[in-house]
């Protein structure tokens, strides 16, 4: 919902430091109250969120005036992309998907933002290992040309900041490369091996296919 109320709302306001700051907060706070209305009439705990985000909506306009005084502004919202990548052995795969937002400055330059509501320590350390975590990587692979930076927006209760992928280019570079070989190895029968990690079996409805409580 929240992701659906910052479309809207920059649609409506491509460049918020252009109206008066009153206008843009009281814009954005009914855009979120119509969204949320039938999820609060339907689950009392949707209030919460709702309460949550609207104590955040001053600090997020502060800082996408912030973002626009450096000279980016918001592109598109909600952008469905596709792109085709050729495989070393010469197959074709369609890889498609949606950014919550891409913003763009003068010169041309395109930066990929995905909205979290996650915590800022949680963010930085998918971060930390460069690789590991793909999504903002393939994000900008998906936008199909040049991206200047790439960045979750963390939105929590002690404000809005962003978590910069680092080393984007080479990041691209490597998932694509790494997705094309992997599609191949599918192609020419390669198994999928066992995730293993804890986190990820802990709850899984097979995790007697795998054996994973009687591995060495």
């Amino acid at each position: 919902m929240l992701h659906g109320v910052l479309a809207k709302f920059h649609r409506t306001y491509p460049v918020v430091s252009e109206i008066p700051a009153g206008a843009a907060h009281e814009a954005l706070a009914q855009l979120s109250a119509e969204a949320f209305r039938e999820a609060v009439a339907d689950n009392y705990l949707a209030r919460a969120w709702l309460i949550q985000w609207q104590a955040l909506i001053p600090e997020y306009l502060i800082w996408q005036c912030a973002r626009e005084a450096e000279g980016w502004c918001w592109h598109a919202a909600e952008a469905k992309r596709r792109i085709e990548i050729i495989t070393p052995e010469g197959r074709t795969l369609v890889l498609s998907g949606r950014l919550d937002r891409v913003d763009m400055r003068s010169g041309g330059e395109l930066a990929v933002v995905d909205y979290k509501t996650s915590s800022r320590t949680l963010l930085r350390s998918k971060l930390q290992s460069p690789g590991e975590d793909v999504q903002l990587a393939v994000y900008a692979l998906l936008w199909g040309g040049p991206v200047a930076a790439a960045f979750f927006l963390a939105m929590e209760r002690d404000g809005v900041r962003p978590v910069p992928q680092g080393d984007l280019e080479q990041l691209v570079s490597e998932n694509r490369e790494r997705i094309a070989l992997m599609y191949d190895m599918l192609q020419n029968g390669a198994q999928l091996p066992a995730h293993g990690a804890d986190s990820a079996c802990e709850r899984c409805e097979a995790r007697g296919l795998c054996r994973k409580d009687y591995w060495s």
